[in-house]
Parts: structure tokens; sequence; C-alpha cells
């Protein structure tokens, strides 16, 4: 049985006594595609910035650090649904039908751009990592993500992630991270992209 979740490989092996592997998650964005991204040299947008779809959790995160002044981007199916569209809110539409993007590297293009990255973990991922834990440092993005021990095993964080504990911790991230200077942001876009291919 593999997993991509020590803990799920874990909890296999103590309750059912099972052979159990551990494989974690990794990124497909290609030297390529990097390359394009890089190139283009899109300005960075100063905001937070979420891509995924709307779910409980996520949205009421998002609404209380929108009330807290923090400026949220979005990006996905259905997040007009619960935000009207302000200065504080921008809800971006799918590029075309049947796939958000327009080009398989827009997608790169955005993780790159915005100054955070949020990433919030469903119950399954909690004290482990999912997709964005690989996808935005491997493109110089700036992840905020959920404290766990996996991913602090993959990055170090402050030098290539950025973490946080709860919904206070998450509020003073984003608060620092927007607050931060340029030329410190650019130093850990280049170790976290480093970090992705060593």
């Amino acid at each position: 049985h593999i997993s991509y979740s020590s803990v799920i490989a874990k909890q296999l092996a103590e309750k059912y006594q099972v052979k159990t592997g551990w494989i974690p998650f990794g990124f497909h964005l290609t030297k390529g595609q990097f390359e394009e991204v890089v190139s283009e040299n899109r300005p960075e947008i100063r905001r937070a910035c979420f891509v995924g779809n709307p779910d409980g959790l996520r949205v009421d995160i998002l609404k209380r650090l929108v009330s807290e002044d923090v400026p949220v981007s979005l990006y996905g199916f259905g997040w007009e649904r619960f935000f009207e569209k302000s200065d504080l809110v921008e809800i971006h539409p799918p590029r075309r039908a049947g796939s958000f993007w327009s080009d398989p590297t827009e997608f790169w293009k955005i993780l790159r751009q915005y100054r955070i990255q949020l990433n919030f973990f469903r119950p399954h991922n909690e004290g482990s990592h999912n997709l964005r834990t690989f996808e935005v440092p491997a493109v110089g993005g700036i992840l905020l993500t959920p404290e766990s021990a996996e991913q602090s095993e993959f990055f170090e964080v402050e030098r290539e992630i950025f973490v946080y504990k709860d919904y206070v911790t998450l509020l003073q991230q984003c608060q620092r991270l927007l607050a931060m200077d340029s030329s410190r942001i650019d130093k850990v876009r280049r170790s976290a992209r480093d970090k992705s291919l060593t």
C-alpha cells in the first residue's frame, strides 16, 4: 500500500499490519515551462492569491482575511456565489470552457506572480502535505501553508516557504509577507526554486 502521506501510511501499517510505502507528491513543471514563465517577467501582484474551488472552510477563512483588509485574488469555479468583487476581492473567471486556464503555463504564471499563494489543508491532509506544497515553490512562488512536519522535511520554513498554525498566525503572516521587502521576497523565490530542483 502506497500513500502520498506518511501519516496515512503509518496508520495503514499500524491498523492493518500491512507493508506501506510513502511517495510524496511532486510537480510537473518542465524546465522549458519554467523558463517561459520567468522570461515573461510579469510584475508581482502584492495580494494574497488562492487557486482552487470554494468549500466551507476556504470561504470562511478567506472572508475573515478580507474583513481584516487582506486583499485576495481567487481563481476557481464558483467563487462568485460567496464573494462580491471589490477592491479587496478579485474573482477570476475560467479562461475557456471545460478548463480553467487558457494554456498550461498560465497556471504556473499565476502561482509565481502573486506575493502570497495561500494553501489550505482538507482534513485528510492534516499533518501531511498536498500538491501546492510542491507546485508553488517549484515555480518560485511564495507559499503560505499550514504547519506540518512533512512540509518541514521538504522545505526550510522562513527561507523557502512560510507556515501558519491557526487563523491568528495566518493573518499575521499575510500582513508580514505583504509588507516584506521585495529583495527578501526575491531571495525566497530563488531558494524555493533551487530546493525544488535539488
